[in-house]
């Protein structure tokens, strides 16, 4: 396997490669629940509401949530903000996360706006590293000293910032 990028800092030398083993990050728990239409490119059914439902329920007020649109152009760029191509993106589904789960998250008897705004940057969260995983920018790193000894690795992450911040860790800024 060959390393997409090599990095060194302090006498440490950092090989970063894909990590094709890595899980879904919606194996992982998670607050949000996605439901998209049926397409040939994203097609996820999490919970218990379908797209018409989950979008009634958002209007409702029932459970937090937002849209969740697709850019397809080679890749799938996901993201809770419709895209400015309106040939090869358009919305494809919702992320919800019940009021409940929300409470249990934040550990909240009530969710103030405070809390809702925190919940809703979580759900864009999860799309975005969705969006990470299923696009392959997920890395693994190895560290090797001047001897050439592998002194520390790690995989599983998530997005160009989730690399950085592990080479960050890994060798020092």
């Amino acid at each position: 396997m060959e390393a997409i990028k090599t990095v060194t800092r302090n006498g440490l030398t950092a090989r970063v490669f894909h990590d094709d083993l890595s899980e879904s990050p919606r194996g992982l728990e998670n607050m949000g629940a996605i439901v998209t239409t049926k397409s040939r490119h994203i097609s996820i059914q999490e919970g218990n509401l379908s797209f018409t439902e989950a979008e009634k329920a958002i209007e409702r007020d029932e459970v937090l949530g937002l849209p969740v649109y697709a850019y397809v152009h080679g890749n799938i760029a996901l993201s809770t903000s419709p895209f400015s191509c309106p040939w090869d993106s358009g919305q494809v589904g919702f992320i919800t996360a019940s009021k409940e789960k929300v409470r249990e998250v934040y550990g909240v008897k009530r969710i103030t706006k405070q809390v809702r705004e925190l919940a809703l940057k979580g759900l864009k969260s999860e799309v975005a590293l969705l969006g990470d995983y299923v696009n392959g920018d997920v890395y693994y790193v190895q560290v090797f000293n001047d001897k050439g000894d592998v002194v520390e690795s790690g995989g599983g992450f998530l997005g160009e910032e989730a690399l950085q911040d592990a080479l960050d860790n890994m060798l020092g800024k």
